[in-house]
């Protein structure tokens, strides 16, 4: 499995956070790769979210989950976990 349908996942993810936020914030996919860490595959997602209440520069997130069942599906919960605090905030 390429990275496209993790990355595709993830972008689609923070699509609709944006859209649960009626676009009060801005979410950028950075990246999304799958990695190996202690005996495990992780899904990693890293972003930027632009907001009013964020101030003036982008705020830099991240996320990661373990690959379960699917690494789409991991995306997902990554990049849900990436923007929590920030959707708070919004």
């Amino acid at each position: 499995l390429g990275l496209g349908p993790i990355r595709a996942a993830a972008r689609a993810t923070l699509r609709s956070v944006e859209a649960a936020l009626e676009d009060a914030v801005l979410l950028e996919l950075e990246s999304a790769s799958v990695v190996r860490a202690l005996e495990r595959d992780v899904v990693l997602v890293t972003a930027s979210a632009l907001a009013p209440e964020l101030g003036r520069s982008p705020r830099h997130l991240a996320g990661a989950h373990p690959v379960e069942s699917r690494p789409e599906s991991a995306a997902v919960l990554a990049a849900l976990k990436a923007t929590n605090r920030t959707a708070e905030i919004a």
